[in-house]
């Protein structure tokens, strides 16, 4: 079963919709883009809502998965997705990772993917190994037992402005009961306490790509469920 996510809402004026509400988020401006605020747990929500007492004021919404991607996308288009604020279990979803999660893409995949004629993607090991985040999500992964098989890579394209990055790729279990929307929150949360300053990583789930391709053919899995 997917993780739920809690969503604090409250009521405003008139919808759009004759005789709805319209519907106010917690928000925060992250890196650039405005955010809605959610919580992995309501634990996490009580230990914000002391610094943040106006969340008094709003009700909460329980969601799974996909659904809170699909959420930010509809209700609120170009806007972001802000975790665990102010806690040590903080990640942000930039609005083009929302698009993507609620569409059952992976993490930005037009990075990796669609590029433009001309353009070259280099795909190959990092010379600095990431040992901090595989043990972290090597620990992880033993404890969902949701992941088959987990690779590594590094990608870079020159004429974009992102630095070289790591990418995760990831093989879920048949029919495993956690899907892959739900298991990148808890990745993301692992990974933003390994990280150095100016590091990120992506994430995406094994298909049919090139950088699936190389992974599967070209790489050794860091992670095998026994």
């Amino acid at each position: 079963m997917d993780s739920e996510i809690l969503v604090p809402y409250r009521e405003g004026g008139p919808g759009v919709t004759p005789g709805k509400s319209r519907l106010d988020f917690v928000t925060r401006f992250v890196g650039g883009y405005e955010a809605i605020v959610a919580y992995s747990s309501a634990d996490t929500m009580q230990a914000h809502r002391r610094r943040f007492p106006s969340l008094d004021n709003f009700q909460l919404t329980k969601l799974r998965g996909k659904e809170v991607f699909e959420l930010v996308r509809d209700i609120a288009p170009g806007m972001g997705l802000y975790l665990n604020p102010e806690t040590s279990l903080v990640v942000s979803f930039p609005p083009s990772v929302v698009n993507a999660m609620a569409g059952g893409g992976s993490l930005d995949p037009g990075k990796i993917i669609e590029l433009n004629v001309g353009e070259q993607l280099h795909i190959g090991q990092p010379a600095t190994y990431p040992n901090r985040l595989v043990d972290a999500l090597t620990a992880l992964f033993r404890r969902s037992g949701a992941v088959g098989r987990a690779y590594l890579a590094q990608v870079y394209t020159p004429a974009r402005n992102d630095p070289p990055h790591v990418v995760i790729g990831i093989q879920l279990v048949a029919n495993s009961p956690q899907k892959f929307p739900s298991l990148t929150l808890e990745m993301g949360a692992v990974a933003q306490k390994v990280l150095e300053s100016g590091e990120f990583v992506d994430f995406m789930e094994i298909d049919h790509d090139p950088l699936s391709k190389y992974m599967t053919d070209e790489t050794k899995p860091f992670y095998r469920r026994e």
